[in-house]
């Protein structure tokens, strides 16, 4: 399991950010129009996705999702994920069920599939995996231009993530205050401006999101992004 720096830690020093030197907004611009140039061309793409949700107050405490996502241009969205067994080192599946939880977003609501009903379901409520689903595809990581309506990137630096995948470390500030976004920490591949992970900060709880495997343009059917 990859260890965190304490975001708490990292959004107290927030304000040393707040004003980005002349070759860091520079900066800014470069890697919002490489991400740009990418995501304007994608119909459509998917990747293997691992969720982490943790407490705060018990850092200790992490609960670990595997899935897939899948997106469709420009605002539609589809979430399947698992509760990951203690043991599991690699993403894994289970066949649609009650350990398996599949969401899409129309571009405007989030539904839930619900198994045992047989029914989808218009899903509302606080739990942090449920906000965190909802917020990937309001924000929508694969739209640029709908995630810089939300967010205005405060700083970037250049870091390797896990020691090895060159990413550029945005730390994006939304630009309503008291709204429904939080703050997020978005790392792009230096390369091809793919999302690698984004983790999403409030107060009591923190949410984390690694995308692998990005396939860009699959030629994804779109009945898979139906309620029907």
């Amino acid at each position: 399991m990859r260890t965190h720096i304490s975001l708490f830690l990292v959004f107290l020093l927030a304000p040393i950010f707040s004003f980005p030197s002349a070759s860091e907004a520079q900066q800014i611009q470069q890697v919002i129009r490489g991400m740009q140039n990418r995501w304007n061309n994608i119909r459509d793409a998917s990747a293997v996705v691992e969720i982490q949700t943790w407490n705060k107050d018990d850092e200790e405490k992490v609960n670990i999702f595997y899935g897939q996502i899948f997106y469709l241009a420009p605002l539609k969205v589809r979430l399947e994920y698992s509760p990951a067994p203690q043991s599991a080192t690699e993403p894994i599946l289970y066949p649609m069920g009650k350990n398996k939880y599949v969401y899409i977003h129309d571009g405007k609501q989030l539904f839930r599939y619900s198994a045992s009903q047989d029914q989808w379901l218009s899903q509302l409520g606080e739990d942090p995996v449920i906000n965190m689903i909802n917020e990937i595809a309001d924000i929508n990581n694969f739209n640029v231009d709908r995630f810089m309506a939300i967010y205005q990137v405060a700083d970037i630096r250049s870091e390797r993530l896990f020691g090895k995948i060159p990413t550029y470390l945005l730390r994006a500030e939304p630009k309503g205050r008291g709204g429904k976004h939080p703050r997020q920490l978005l790392w792009i591949h230096q390369k091809n401006y793919l999302p690698v992970e984004a983790v999403m900060a409030r107060e009591q709880n923190e949410v984390s999101c690694f995308f692998h495997n990005v396939d860009q343009n699959p030629g994804l059917p779109s009945d898979i992004f139906s309620l029907d």
